[in-house]
């Protein structure tokens, strides 16, 4: 009869233990919670977020890229190192744009650079 109360109450604490643990972490929102308007404010500001991936020492690849809606050229994700993108002619714009090795990555420099305007 001991050992049944002595296990009772050990899964009792257990149980406790668990659901305490499992309540907490899901009432924390993540410190580097990135929104989608959040990103799309870093895809307007790749300035911002490259300077912010360099200060964190988040790897990136960052390039000038064809911006004219003409432009039939492969996109950053399809280039090869060193990423030169030359316009056909000396009238096409171009954008810069960052890449990252993940969207995790992308996401703390995201969050780094709208900490900045703060």
């Amino acid at each position: 009869m001991h050992q049944l109360t002595l296990r009772l109450v050990t899964l009792c604490w257990l149980a406790a233990f668990v659901f305490g643990c499992s309540n907490t972490s899901i009432a924390t929102p993540p410190g580097n919670l990135v929104t989608e308007d959040d990103r799309a404010w870093c895809s307007n500001h790749p300035e911002a977020h490259a300077e912010a991936a360099s200060i964190l020492n988040i790897s990136f690849v960052g390039d000038y890229i064809r911006s004219s809606g003409k432009a039939t050229g492969p996109k950053i994700k399809d280039l090869e190192p060193p990423y030169l993108a030359i316009p056909p002619d000396d009238n096409e714009p171009l954008t810069y744009q960052v890449q990252f090795e993940n969207q995790a990555d992308s996401d703390k420099a995201c969050r780094a650079a709208l900490d900045e305007l703060d």
